[in-house]
């Protein structure tokens, strides 16, 4: 394993149905607000006490700084920088870099840092989330600067800024906020695992550079791997402490469950639907049926009719992706060190058996479980659940 002293796709469409659900599901109550009105809470609840945290502080100047307008104009080239390395002048790009250096000091700074201390934004359901395509041009941008580092030759400096822009989106995770909020962060992380993929695959990468590499993804793994649960529980505390206030505050429940039965009653049906979710997600990816999904999905009806809850098994693949993303740069650091053993020890995320290695390629057999041999790329276009494997070339 690495040693610490020798040595984070597209997302938008689920996260507006997870939108719409928290807006549409909740008790009728004023709805959630993104953007400004995310940091304004967060800079409300820094002068609390256990409050001050550091990492929180650098995390609200990386946005106060950010120019989100500017950056959505170029969010086209940035995901081809992205995508296929800095391999021409970018006049515009570099300009864009230097008028939001700040924001971008913040956010790596925000980064190196320890876990922050989230604020419980969650307390109600008039909390705030973030801004998801400032957060999504935010992220291309980290992602373009390294590209720009690794052109220069400077490999060591790119990798360490995506490991960087990963820690930082991983800071939303928190179980003190919306789910939509841990989505946020899932993408971002696995954005920019896409992007260290790319290159890692760089020739010139030194066993040393892999080395440092490994162990940095390793401490990576540690503070991701429990995200989405943790979202989950946050989604599901915020959901029925909505229906417990509604009860307290008007004698009744909202609409339609105020004609389900007993109000205690149906909260702690509620509580349960939720905590079989839960206990669902928490289960290995290759471990979970689909009846599984559908005996909670037939519980949620038989509260109301009406009552509809989040695909969160769509919320447990695309977990499931990210982490294969970060297993398969593992791998190849494993590779890249010269130590073969090591590579054939990281598991894939979705049979719990070793990633495959092929002669010129690592691959993770996806979420339909099924070995395409790395020869059919996975795209989530298809369907989350669709054929092909998630690979890198060597």
């Amino acid at each position: 394993m690495f040693k610490t002293k020798e040595i984070i796709p597209g997302y938008s469409l689920l996260i507006m149905l997870i939108c719409f659900f928290l807006i549409s599901s909740v008790p009728a109550q004023t709805p959630p607000q993104g953007g400004d009105k995310w940091i304004e809470a967060i800079k409300a609840s820094m002068g609390m006490p256990g409050m001050e945290d550091p990492g929180l502080l650098n995390l609200v100047k990386a946005f106060e700084n950010f120019n989100s307008l500017e950056v959505m104009k170029s969010t086209k080239t940035l995901d081809e920088i992205r995508k296929n390395g800095w391999r021409k002048p970018y006049p515009e790009i570099e300009s864009l870099l230097v008028s939001q250096k700040t924001a971008l000091e913040y956010a790596y700074a925000c980064g190196a840092g320890p876990k922050v201390q989230f604020p419980d934004l969650g307390a109600n359901i008039r909390s705030p989330f973030p801004n998801f395509l400032a957060v999504e041009g935010f992220i291309k941008l980290m992602n373009a600067n390294a590209r720009r580092y690794e052109s220069q030759g400077d490999l060591p400096g790119a990798i360490q800024r995506l490991i960087l822009t990963a820690r930082f989106t991983n800071q939303f995770s928190s179980e003190n906020a919306y789910l939509i909020q841990q989505l946020i962060s899932l993408s971002g992380v696995s954005t920019s695992l896409e992007t260290l993929q790319e290159v890692l695959r760089n020739p010139s990468i030194t066993p040393q550079i892999a080395q440092k590499t490994g162990a940095d993804l390793f401490e990576l793994e540690k503070g991701v791997e429990k995200g989405m649960v943790n979202g989950m529980k946050g989604e599901g505390r915020i959901f029925v402490e909505g229906f417990k206030k509604a009860l307290e505050e008007k004698g009744k429940l909202t609409p339609p469950f105020d004609r389900a039965g007993n109000p205690q009653e149906v909260i702690q049906k509620i509580e349960q639907v939720w905590s079989e979710q839960v206990n669902l997600v928490e289960k290995p990816y290759w471990e979970i049926r689909k009846e599984d999904s559908s005996k909670i999905s037939d519980m949620a009806k038989s509260i109301h009719q009406s009552f509809t809850i989040p695909n969160f098994m769509e919320c447990k693949t695309r977990h499931t992706i990210m982490m294969a993303r970060l297993r398969l740069c593992m791998t190849l650091c494993a590779l890249k060190m010269n130590k073969p053993d090591l590579a054939a020890t990281f598991q894939d995320p979705f049979t719990g058996k070793p990633l495959s290695i092929a002669a010129d390629r690592i691959y993770s057999f996806g979420p339909d479980k099924a070995d395409q041999k790395g020869q059919l790329d996975y795209n989530p276009k298809n369907g989350t659940v669709s054929p092909g494997d998630i690979f890198v070339m060597k």
